[in-house]
């Protein structure tokens, strides 16, 4: 492909000729394409390291903190019985006024 743009430029009647180091340009093209593919080795490398760090660091968050989240269960549990206990007193009640309004 450079030697074909080369070439383009090189018809141009104020153009003389293309230098352009052909000799040398395979080889920076392999030092590219190496750089890149370890570039994306490094970067993957990287990704796993950062997702173990982060799922240990909440593992490790979970576990210090294991009775504060035992007593938030244990809240949660109970705002949940008195919710229920609430709805069914509340449906209690309308089912109560509607059929006294009705019998």
């Amino acid at each position: 492909m450079t030697e074909s743009v080369a070439s383009a430029i090189d018809e141009h009647q104020y153009i003389h000729g293309v230098e352009y180091g052909a000799e040398i340009l395979p080889d920076l093209f392999q030092i590219t394409n190496t750089g890149r593919i370890a570039g994306t080795i490094v970067i993957g490398a990287l990704l796993f390291t950062a997702m173990f760090l982060i799922s240990n660091t909440i593992k490790l968050t979970i576990v210090a903190r294991k009775k504060e989240i035992q007593i938030m269960k244990l809240v949660a549990r109970l705002m949940a019985l008195y919710a229920g206990r609430f709805l069914l007193r509340v449906c209690c009640l309308v089912c109560w006024e509607v059929l006294s309004r009705f019998c």
